[in-house]
């Protein structure tokens, strides 16, 4: 249980630390480690659902957790320009 806490915990303050820049037009992270990042949120989905399946996490706190993950997972590089047209 604290070991699924400190995990989700860690990897909300790695996705806030790495997402946190100044340049905003342009996205710091290649296609590479966004591919890397999702991979690892998923792998940490599957594992909570899991250990719900098996009954080590309650459901109602194992739905928490996935959910946090959930919204951690990276958007399309596409998403992060809000009015790509006005732009053009």
């Amino acid at each position: 249980m604290k070991k699924i806490k400190l995990c989700v915990a860690t990897m909300l303050l790695a996705c806030a630390t790495y997402a946190n820049t100044n340049d905003t037009t342009e996205p710091s992270v290649d296609k590479r480690e966004r591919a890397e990042l999702k991979f690892q949120i998923l792998n940490m989905i599957e594992g909570i659902q899991r250990d719900m399946f098996y009954g080590y996490i309650p459901k109602n706190q194992g739905n928490y957790y996935v959910n946090l993950l959930v919204k951690m997972l990276p958007e399309p590089i596409d998403s992060w320009c809000e009015n790509c047209d006005e732009i053009d």
